[in-house]
């Protein structure tokens, strides 16, 4: 897959906000559709559908789920899932993902440790 056979963000935003309207889902803030559609970039428009839908509830899209059902299909990917059979491997899959959402800086002592020789 390529970068353009992926949906453009204004693509990903009216894609759930249509699932959400749908599903009698109320529409999110201007903020919170744009952490829904930074969440789900990199996949397809299906499983974009797919994650987001599982992560919805009467509320709204629980962006944390999101992110963990993002998480889920990229390691069940065959393309990106460590086959080499080092932990390893999963854990710079887990640093990636945490570099991606900002939450894991060069100086996280985990992401440290993970690229540190043993």
């Amino acid at each position: 897959m390529n970068d353009k056979s992926l949906p453009t963000d204004e693509l990903r935003k009216a894609q759930i906000s249509e699932l959400l309207s749908e599903n009698n889902i109320p529409a999110p803030s201007t903020e919170d559709l744009d952490n829904i559609v930074k969440a789900t970039r990199g996949l397809a428009s299906f499983p974009t559908e797919q994650v987001t839908a599982l992560s919805m509830n009467t509320k709204g899209v629980d962006v944390a789920k999101l992110w963990g059902f993002k998480q889920k299909m990229i390691e069940a990917s065959k393309a990106v899932a460590p086959s080499d059979g080092h932990e390893h491997s999963r854990d710079l899959v887990f640093v990636f993902m945490q570099m991606y959402r900002g939450t894991c800086l060069p100086s996280d002592p985990y992401m440290t440790s993970v690229h540190s020789p043993q």
